[in-house]
């Protein structure tokens, strides 16, 4: 009879993972920028990657869900964005107004997915049909940028409901520092599961990461940068609101910065 209770449980634990694949596997939504070290009046290239391998492109985002913005000293511009089928990116160009550290700010608009019997599906509960669980997938991304030596406001809260805000200057951390920082949902502090890191070309195998921790109650964690380079961090943050056209809201929210 103990047999027979492990073998169901490890049945059913199987069902649940592939019940939960395709989110557990989901693209992370990072913004790009061809360099983080700019100068006022600087031009700069920058791409929206939809990836499993950081930071190669595997798709193109859906254009009409994702916007991206430069902040700086408190105001945002909108940065125009295009398909670019070659790199499998969203491209745009980012004017750099200023003196002052600047802020790269993405958003990939909610889209509902359901797992059915046959598969998953975009569009909702209502619209699917023999549907198992459902699920909104929203993403957030933040890229630091500093300016002409300047990385003022690299802790600014700008507002995302899912964020990671950093309590140290990342342009002033060297190999072997740590540094901290908090999520935030909906402004107020959150204590996610985990918190999750990584840099540009750590690995080519798929959903790896460098680092993992766990934050405090107040949602802070430490990341301990072990290598230079193009560092990412994500959290990710589940609202079980069942609604007509989806069980879940299903957040993630990433910050990139540069580590010489």
């Amino acid at each position: 009879m103990r047999f027979h209770c492990v073998a169901i449980s490890a049945v059913l634990s199987l069902l649940a993972l592939l019940v939960l694949a395709c989110p557990a596997l989901a693209h992370e939504f990072l913004v790009i920028p061809e360099a983080t070290d700019v100068a006022p009046g600087q031009e700069i290239g920058v791409s929206v990657v939809s990836c499993h391998v950081f930071m190669v492109s595997e798709e193109a985002e859906p254009l009409e869900h994702v916007t991206v913005g430069l902040l700086q000293n408190g105001e945002t511009v909108d940065v125009d964005l295009a398909e670019n089928t070659d790199t499998l990116t969203l491209d745009g160009m980012a004017a750099i107004p200023a003196e002052g550290g600047a802020i790269l700010v993405g958003h990939r608009e909610g889209v509902v997915w359901c797992n059915t019997t046959q598969g998953w599906v975009q569009g909702s509960k209502q619209e699917a049909q023999n549907v198992i669980s459902s699920g909104k997938y929203e993403k957030f991304c933040k890229v630091l940028l500093v300016v002409d030596g300047n990385s003022q406001g690299f802790d600014t809260v700008v507002g995302d409901r899912l964020e990671i805000v950093p309590l140290q200057d990342p342009a002033q951390a060297s190999v072997g520092d740590d540094i901290q920082v908090q999520v935030l949902f909906d402004g107020q502090p959150l204590a996610v599961d985990e918190v999750l890191a990584t840099y540009d070309g750590f690995t080519d195998a798929e959903n790896t990461y460098a680092y993992m921790t766990e934050p405090d109650g107040d949602g802070i964690a430490r990341i301990k940068v072990h290598s230079p380079g193009l560092w990412m961090v994500r959290v990710q943050h589940i609202l079980e609101e069942e609604t007509a056209d989806y069980d879940k809201h299903v957040m993630r929210a990433a910050l990139i910065f540069q580590v010489d």
